[in-house]
């Protein structure tokens, strides 16, 4: 089992599993190691809360049904896999996101794109900017990459998918809590 299984457990985003690596390569441990130990082991030995120390027993026992991420099928790529944008490694390097939670086409995150951003209360000749500039780039079959945010983010993602391009969110909260937030499904 690879060390990103973690990120499908309940209670484990991406500083809980930065963390449980760190204690265990400072111990020479590997996962194996942790899914052998009690809850209480667990809690008293990487500094978790019992119902995260819980739940990491329980998958380690197969008993975890499906996680939040399985049923919305979200992909999770950590640097180390072959999907993982090169685009993000080489410009960031080591301050690249470890690991991405991707839901929906995988193929997006390595054509072109350009990135939009602007004020959440922009006015109308705003919008019509944004709108104007993706309708350029339709022919050329780029991504468009935003944030969520009301305004021109919201103006830029509809426009491209207005345009038949592909868009890709960037999130502050967390894809669960957009999952939660903004689908009908949730």
């Amino acid at each position: 089992m690879e060390m990103k299984a973690l990120l499908s457990i309940r209670g484990i985003g991406q500083k809980r599993y930065q963390h449980i690596q760190k204690r265990l390569n400072e111990r020479g441990k590997n996962l194996d190691y942790l899914l052998s130990l009690s809850a209480e082991r667990i809690k008293e030995e990487f500094g978790l809360p019992i119902q995260v120390a819980a739940n990491i027993v329980a998958f380690a026992k197969g008993q975890q049904t499906t996680t939040p991420l399985q049923q919305k099928n979200i992909t999770i790529l950590t640097v180390d896999n072959p999907q993982y944008p090169e685009k993000l490694k080489t410009a960031l390097g080591d301050k690249a996101p470890n690991p991405i939670y991707v839901w929906g086409n995988l193929e997006l995150l390595n054509r072109p794109a350009v990135g939009f951003c602007g004020s959440r209360n922009t006015d109308e000749h705003g919008l019509s900017i944004t709108r104007a500039v993706i309708k350029q780039l339709a022919p050329y079959q780029w991504v468009v990459v935003s944030g969520h945010a009301r305004g021109v983010d919201t103006a830029a993602h509809r426009a491209a998918l207005e345009a038949g391009l592909g868009t890709i969110i960037v999130l502050p909260e967390g894809i669960l809590v957009f999952c939660l937030l903004y689908t009908s499904d949730a």
